[in-house]
């Protein structure tokens, strides 16, 4: 296990686990209009399934909305 902070809190997650997975464990499941950053650097929903996570990352998740 590591530790990483997802939208400042802390968080366990398996070692080497993807955005995807992290996602998944959050149970997010609608990925339109979602944007996730790691260490200030945003990522591709290309690269999600592929990118693995580290021991301190700093992930901010982040959910447009509609309307205004």
């Amino acid at each position: 296990m590591i530790s990483i902070i997802v939208n400042n809190k802390e968080q366990e997650i398996e070692q080497d686990a993807t955005i995807l997975q992290l996602l998944s464990n959050n149970e997010i499941t609608e990925f339109k209009g979602l944007a996730v950053a790691i260490d200030y650097q945003v990522i591709s929903k290309s690269d999600w399934e592929l990118h693995q996570l580290k021991q301190g990352n700093k992930i901010t998740i982040i959910s447009a909305t509609a309307g205004g």
